[in-house]
């Protein structure tokens, strides 16, 4: 309602016009929104087709522009440069509508606009507070600074001072200042509070765990941060406190208005101040670390609404925003030291640079600093503490600093490991976990993983050194240690539910069954009694993600420790390269000593600090620690090619000794291939035809064939034959199901009699419960082809061809709704009709009966009966020596294209095929898992289980082992 004010304001022209209110409307333009004061006039003094009149006082509003066009003027935000607005950083492939992608950046800086106007000018859900151990005052002279420094520093407190976050003081406190340079090269004035943090009491409230907030990402597939304009100068300080803060300079004593940086509370009030103004939203709907704000969302739509959600809070609190640096609706950004994607994250590229491009430590300060930064991605290294283990012995209390070979091997294999954007996924936690663990004299290694449409990649992994005392422990108490350390490390993301330990030791899974525990073990064992988990036994050559490194991680001369390991590389380094090359040489005990003359053998030579092949073209020889990258590099970064190509390229460049089996190791284990390549060469496992049938009703086989044109109320055609007679019965059923199937065998039961075993598919009528107990109770067995093997069903997939065929020559288009009367016809004739296989009339076998086909009894009419009489028993004699020498034609003809298999054992895990009918064409992933064997069946067939899907069989041809190298992403 307007307000009853009375104003004059001059009109169109030169009028004089008078008020009868104001009001304030919310004024929505195709490119801008703005809240403008109008005054009410009578209609009688506005032209009849003018709503409003705007004027100059809100044209010449700031970071508002004026722009001409063909039909008059149009209002634009200047918000600088929104540059980020749905930025598409991502690898993969994000298909973004381009309509929604033009209307985004309008309706996001319209958004802007609203909440700024009502942010207010400082922090309202908190002020800074001091509170001091004593009253002794802090007090400096002014630090010397050059002149440069003095005219830059002059610049920074001019600007702090215009902007009310200073001003001049008379306090008795007076901290000196330092000048440091910021990334993009600008100077920042710090003041160093050291003293007077010393003096302050410590502020209780907790900063976020960081790996917490970035766990709280794994739903989203798009990230919009926010940037806290000025950070900790948004918050005022209350006025007692602001002489504390005072500081000086070559020129004035000046004391903050607002926090500053380097107070010890700093953080944590800053953080109380933004979480109570987030309230509920975060952990929700936003993820904020300090003035790190991060909005996730699964969708734009859903991220459009949690931001304008979050922007009213923040604008509610106080917290003003910077808009050049907010990034909206990226699909790969960095955030709290991680480039963090959909479900995924690796390390920042800029910390890992700082890592990559220092020196090799000179002395124990420069060993610290390396490890400091290098734990920092601990998480993303398997075995961490192992494969660092002889750089960290450097730092053991009177140990003599001496920078050996082993500690420059495990630095430069910590930086290759980095270097090659290694990626883990965030934890999710919906998803069931797994822990493989491992240990040695050496360390303890764990690896915590989820697994995801048959996908397992880790999460994170867990390494510490062992003990002196530790070390000598017997393997057993090692391995139960080893689950009891990696299970409180990944506390947070075990507790509460259920989770399965992988160890290769096949004891522990009996610890907990045990009566009598060794006391030191059973302390350890109460540790986990608050966890709900299995323990599953995996053999030592299926573990060896958990297990590289921890057996023989100082030994990286010896050519066993070549272990596949680690994860999927994206940027492999390039042995290739000659100066990397030289690199990994030069920290090569067997490459020095021919590089210094103390080899003397004759198979090497030395051509520019390289060391190569002593032969007709040199080819430069690849020492231990770089020979993984080398396979990474020639086989990965090469579209994974199969092993000859992959070789002959290799041996056009690089030797060491057994190249070619290490390489076949390592494709073998590499699961992108064994997932992805379809199987090449003659196929594994040979015809398994086991023990002919010698009697009738002792096998029969069963399929469903359809669907057909609806007649008579049916659509399918329950198969049934007998595997020794041949006999068959084309019994139509309304629909495949387990109750129409059992109805139909039912009527056939009473008409021929029971089979002792029933052989079927794997379809839902034949494996349901009802179908099961049906047959159990008739005292018949039953059992199941492996899935996608149609031969173990052939007797009746052969019949079903046969049965089609004759029916589509049967009945013509117009005639096709009479299918029942044709297949019951069709099911005579088969039955009264010598069979190739047996040499016989499958009713002569079943029924000792030789019936005339019906066609034959219509054209001879009367004429007197066949009086050759058959006998059934020498028919039925007959019959197994055919079909038994059909057996092994059969046989003989199928393996001539294929080769033996080496079986399976129980425990044993395998990839399966996966059936292309199911979508995804042709790029679909030919192999799924992993599956552990759990039953070895007759005839090459294995029942295979997985952990949430349902027991399933598959015969040695549709598998393949899983590889023993880590899973890769």
């Amino acid at each position: 309602m307007p307000e009853h004010t009375v104003r004059a304001f001059m009109g169109l022209g030169t009028t004089i016009v008078h008020g009868i209110g104001t009001c304030e409307l919310l004024v929505v333009l195709p490119t801008v929104t703005l809240e403008i004061a109008f005054v009410v006039a009578p209609d009688e003094v506005i032209p009849g087709k003018i709503d409003l009149i705007i004027g100059w006082d809100v044209i010449s509003r700031p970071n508002l522009r004026v722009e001409k066009n063909v039909d008059g003027l149009e209002l634009h935000h200047d918000l600088g440069q929104l540059q980020k607005v749905l930025t598409v950083q991502s690898t993969s492939d994000v298909t973004i509508n381009q309509h929604e992608i033009a209307d985004l950046r309008p309706k996001i800086e319209q958004m802007l606009i609203y909440y700024r106007n009502k942010t207010p000018t400082h922090i309202t859900t908190g002020t800074m507070t001091i509170k001091l151990k004593d009253r002794k005052p802090v007090v400096y002279h002014p630090r010397r600074l050059a002149y440069e420094e003095r005219i830059e520093l002059k610049k920074i407190v001019t600007e702090l001072l215009k902007d009310g976050v200073i001003r001049e003081s008379h306090s008795d406190y007076a901290s000196p200042v330092v000048l440091v340079k910021k990334k993009n090269g600008e100077t920042r004035m710090c003041v160093d509070y050291r003293d007077l943090n010393k003096r302050v009491l410590k502020e209780l409230y907790p900063l976020p765990n960081i790996q917490d907030q970035i766990n709280a990402l794994y739903h989203a597939k798009y990230f919009t941060i926010l940037d806290m304009k000025s950070g900790f100068y948004q918050m005022e300080i209350e006025e007692g406190a602001k002489h504390v803060t005072a500081f000086i300079t070559p020129d004035v004593h000046y004391e903050f208005n607002r926090m500053p940086f380097g107070y010890v509370n700093a953080p944590a009030m800053y953080q109380r101040a933004i979480d109570k103004a987030l309230g509920d939203l975060k952990g929700t709907k936003a993820v904020v670390y300090l003035d790190d704000v991060m909005v996730p969302s699964t969708t734009i739509e859903e991220g459009m609404t949690n931001l304008e959600e979050v922007l009213s809070a923040l604008a509610e609190g106080g917290f003003s925003l910077n808009y050049k640096k907010c990034t909206f609706f990226a699909t790969e950004t960095e955030y709290l030291g991680v480039v963090v994607s959909e479900g995924s994250i690796r390390p920042s590229p800029r910390k890992v640079t700082a890592l990559t491009q220092t020196p090799a430590p000179s002395d124990l300060k420069a060993v610290r600093q390396f490890m400091g930064l290098a734990s920092y991605f601990r998480r993303f290294i398997k075995d961490f503490a192992t494969l660092t283990a002889p750089i960290t012995a450097l730092l053991r209390k009177n140990q003599t600093f001496e920078w050996t070979m082993q500690c420059e091997s495990a630095r430069q294999m910590v930086i290759a490991k980095l270097s090659s954007s290694p990626i883990l996924r965030i934890y999710n936690p919906e998803l069931e976990c797994q822990l493989h663990t491992d240990a040695s004299s050496v360390g303890l290694g764990a690896a915590l993983l989820q697994e995801e449409n048959g996908v397992v990649q880790p999460v994170a992994y867990f390494s510490r050194r062992t003990t002196d005392c530790e070390s000598r422990y017997h393997s057993y108490d090692l391995e139960t240690l080893a689950i009891v350390e990696a299970v409180e490390h990944f506390r947070v993301y075990l507790y509460g539910r259920h989770f399965t330990v992988y160890t290769d030791c096949n004891s522990v899974r009996a610890t907990a069954l045990k009566k009598n525990l060794h006391p030191r073990v059973a302390r350890w064992w109460l540790k986990l009694q608050d966890y709900d988990f299995s323990v599953e036994y995996r053999p030592g050559h299926k573990m060896a993600h958990v297990d590289y490194l921890s057996r023989n991680p100082l030994d990286l001369d010896d050519e066993s420790n070549l272990k596949v390991c680690a994860l999927k590389t994206l940027n492999a380094t390039k042995v290739s390269d000659v100066q990397t090359l030289k690199e990994f040489q030069q920290n090569d005990g067997f490459c020095r000593s021919i590089m210094d003359n103390s080899n003397s053998d004759s198979n090497y030579k030395v051509i520019n600090d390289i060391v190569v092949t002593n032969s007709v073209k040199p080819k430069c020889f690849v020492p231990v620690a770089a020979r993984l990258l080398a396979m990474q590099f020639y086989h990965d970064k090469s579209s994974h090619i199969g092993w000859t190509k992959c070789i002959e390229k290799m041996r056009e460049d690089l030797f060491w000794p057994k190249m070619g089996q290490c390489l076949k190791k390592y494709i073998r284990n590499c699961r992108s291939c064994v997932l992805g390549k379809s199987h090449t060469g003659p196929k594994t496992g040979l015809w398994q035809h086991g023990t002919q049938p010698t009697e009738i009703l002792e096998t029969w086989h069963i399929d469903h064939a359809g669907p057909l044109v609806k007649s008579q109320g049916c659509t399918q055609i329950l198969v049934i034959i007998d595997a020794f007679s041949k006999y068959c019965r084309l019994h139509p059923i309304p629909k495949k199901t387990t109750d129409d199937s059992i109805c139909a065998l039912t009527a056939v039961f009473a008409e021929l009699g029971k089979p002792q075993r029933l052989i079927a598919d794997r379809a839902s009528a034949f494996t349901s419960i009802s179908f099961r107990n049906f047959l159990s109770e008739q005292g018949i067995e039953l059992h199941h082809i492996a899935t996608g093997v149609p031969r173990g069903n052939a007797k009746v997939e052969r019949l079903m061809r046969t049965v089609f065929n004759l029916l589509r020559a049967t009945l013509t288009p117009e005639k096709e709704k009479n299918w029942p009367t044709a297949l019951a016809a069709i099911e005579d004739d088969l039955n009264v009709t010598v069979h190739a296989t047996t040499g016989h009339v499958p009713a002569v076998l079943q029924l000792g009966l030789n019936p005339r086909l019906a066609a034959t009894r219509e054209f001879l009419g009367d004429a007197p009966p066949d009086d050759n009489f058959v006998d059934p028993e020498m028919a039925v004699k007959e019959a197994r020596v055919r079909m038994r020498k059909a057996a092994e034609d059969q046989a003989r003809r199928f393996n001539a294209s294929r080769v033996g298999a080496d079986l399976l054992r129980e425990n044993d895990v395998v990839a399966v095929e996966e059936s292309q009918l199911a979508g995804g064409g042709k790029l679909k992933a030919k192999f799924k898992g992993p599956y552990t064997v759990w039953k070895v069946l007759p005839n090459e067939r294995y029942a295979l289980v997985k952990k949430g899907h349902r027991s399933t069989v598959a015969a040695h041809e549709q598998l393949r082992p899983w590889p023993s190298a880590e899973h890769q992403v």
